[in-house]
């Protein structure tokens, strides 16, 4: 067995590589790599990976908004990062070990989307479009693989207590935000038994309530809750404070 970890950050590679050999006692390579920078990458990986005996893909590489925005605050860095990492990133990866579990006929791939991919997501918009690619990619791909020997698995997550929401202390402290370790262990659990699953129980719940409203109140409560997390971002001088203007009816 080996685990092969693919990240930009080689020194934090190397510490978690180091951590895992240490505590498990099994064989981990690295590789450095950023998704951000398109194609280019995976021609190294695809070298790397060759004649590895791949068993499982997790496609957990992705890139958030810093904070809510509307479509006027996105760059052209924040607008290509949403596409290359998390789109082509989950795609090329695929791409890459699918031969390989084809010719063992035998395989997992688990895809890491989002809960904003329930519907569309208002200040939250090309992370939720993102995602909700990742979720249809997924589904296209279990029907393709599943009589092949291979599992392919969707995990939609709601919030979970990362660098990615340091944006609002309400993300931190908040029962129905677990923390990384927590969901891990948790969604380990699901691997095998669900094809598509938020992989925690306080995510599920949310989850059942999410998708039991229509579309146009998930986007009405949504942009209600990034509205307040965009001015929690600005009280913690994470975002620039934008005006507010009053819609003005006549009547």
């Amino acid at each position: 067995m080996c685990i092969v970890l693919i990240s930009r950050n080689l020194d934090k590679l190397n510490q978690v590589a180091a951590e895992i050999e240490k505590e498990f006692k099994v064989e981990t390579c690295v590789i450095q790599a950023d998704f951000s920078q398109g194609r280019d990458v995976y021609d190294k990986i695809k070298t790397v990976l060759e004649g590895k005996d791949l068993g499982i893909l997790v496609n957990n590489a992705g890139v958030m908004l810093e904070y809510p925005m509307d479509i006027s605050e996105y760059n052209g860095d924040r607008i290509w990062n949403h596409v290359n990492i998390n789109i082509g990133g989950v795609t090329m990866m695929t791409r890459i070990v699918i031969p390989e579990m084809l010719r063992k006929k035998r395989g997992a791939i688990v895809n890491i989307s989002s809960s904003s991919a329930i519907g569309p997501l208002p200040y939250m918009n090309i992370y939720s479009a993102s995602k909700i690619y990742v979720d249809y990619f997924s589904q296209g791909l279990r029907a393709e693989l599943y009589s092949k020997g291979i599992d392919v698995q969707t995990i939609i997550p709601f919030y979970i207590a990362t660098k990615m929401t340091i944006f609002s202390d309400k993300l931190a402290k908040n029962f129905l935000v677990p923390n990384a370790q927590s969901f891990v262990r948790s969604a380990l659990c699901t691997l095998g038994r669900s094809p598509r699953c938020t992989g925690y129980w306080t995510h599920e719940i949310q989850h059942g309530f999410s998708t039991a409203i229509p579309t146009w109140m998930w986007i009405w409560t949504g942009r209600i809750l990034q509205l307040q997390l965009r001015k929690d971002a600005e009280k913690k001088g994470i975002a620039p404070k934008k005006e507010t203007k009053q819609n003005v009816v006549a009547v």
